[in-house]
């Protein structure tokens, strides 16, 4: 299930008044989870990672939201990058966790992509929660076994186009 996507921010900063300006970039996620006022996130890579196991990006919700705050961000997830053959093209995504409402969320992120002829797709990722195997047959999860392929786009006509008249309520 879809709950939410990446995409790439930028600013433009000026550190004093003879500075010139220079453009900041990043990448925010926006989640749109059930249940849950929406909320975004900054997405870093991890400049600290030294081992293979751990994360290549982390995912920190902001804590400095009024002016002169100066609290920690809050790390609320990670992300690993990951490759696999998914009928029969190399598909690059990344896999991990994150925080959401006191529970640990398995979530995969892949390339979006447009799911009906005309739809227009302006971000980067779709991030959709997964399958977790502990729950299944309460063994560990590992990215490893994971069937990624379960994840397919929706058929054009899964995800039907309406227009409503503008003040029209479709139920």
């Amino acid at each position: 299930m879809q709950i939410g996507f990446i995409k790439q921010e930028s600013m433009s900063v000026k550190e004093s008044a003879a500075a010139e300006s220079k453009v900041v970039k990043w990448l925010e996620c926006h989640f749109r989870i059930a249940g849950i006022r929406p909320f975004s996130a900054k997405m870093t890579p991890n400049k600290r990672k030294e081992k293979p196991n751990q994360p290549d990006f982390i995912i920190y919700l902001r804590a400095n939201i009024n002016k002169g705050d100066t609290f920690r961000d809050i790390a609320i997830g990670s992300l690993w990058l990951g490759e696999k053959v998914i009928d029969g093209v190399n598909r690059k995504f990344m896999t991990g966790s994150l925080e959401v409402a006191f529970n640990k969320v398995s979530i995969a992120v892949w390339n979006a992509e447009p799911r009906f002829d005309g739809e227009v797709v302006n971000y980067l990722y779709d991030i959709r929660t997964m399958e977790d195997k502990q729950q299944q047959n309460n063994q560990p999860y590992q990215d490893d076994n994971y069937d990624y392929s379960s994840y397919q786009q929706p058929a054009q006509d899964e995800v039907p186009a309406i227009e409503y008249e503008q003040n029209e309520i479709p139920f």
